[in-house]
């Protein structure tokens, strides 16, 4: 746990709120959002010890890595829900604890932001090239930055002197684009009619 002691989970508290399809249409409720803003405080989180929310990972927790230059003036940036909140975003909201990217950047160029956003489309969980990053002979990305996941930890750390606190909520959610990248070796693979194991 935070306290760093070893306690069972039966023993740590913890609120499960459940709303059916009638009392959300009672309460003409069409945004998933609106419903979560219904629960009681307690089965949201909404506890004034959660003050950040940290989020590392790939294109579905993205909250606009991508959102400069060209792709920004036509709404896009998030490689998910363009122009849309995402997850990360609409948790955050509703923790009052907003979440912005750490870094922005595309083609090659990046700026820190200091946001508590380190995901972005394209990440593996620790290995260059991401998807979508089309590297130049020497690796570096030219297109999405696609910093790997065990890079934008280290990115948090060296950023918060070397520790989480117990009032931030951290989410890591990896591993879906090495398996797209893994696939994309296999297809090539057996297109140019080399034999896989």
């Amino acid at each position: 746990t935070a306290t760093r002691r070893e306690q069972s989970i039966q023993d740590i508290p913890f609120n499960i709120s459940a709303v059916g399809g009638e009392a959300l249409e009672r309460a003409n409720i069409t945004e998933a959002v609106e419903a979560l803003r219904t629960m009681p405080a307690a089965a949201l989180g909404l506890s004034p010890r959660i003050r950040q929310v940290i989020v590392f990972g790939d294109s579905l927790s993205d909250v606009g890595t991508y959102k400069v230059g060209v792709i920004a003036q036509v709404g896009g940036g998030k490689f998910t829900t363009n122009p849309g909140p995402i997850w990360a975003e609409t948790l955050g909201v509703l923790l009052r604890a907003r979440v912005t990217p750490y870094r922005q950047g595309f083609d090659g160029l990046t700026q820190v932001l200091g946001g508590t956003g380190f995901a972005m489309g394209g990440a593996r969980v620790s290995q260059q090239p991401g998807i979508g990053c089309n590297p130049d002979a020497s690796g570096a990305c030219t297109a999405a930055l696609a910093i790997p996941v065990t890079q934008q930890v280290r990115d948090y750390l060296a950023a918060s002197d070397d520790r989480f606190r117990r009032d931030q909520l951290v989410f890591l959610l990896a591993g879906a684009n090495d398996l797209f990248f893994q696939l994309g070796v296999f297809q090539a693979k057996v297109t140019a009619g080399v034999p896989v194991d």
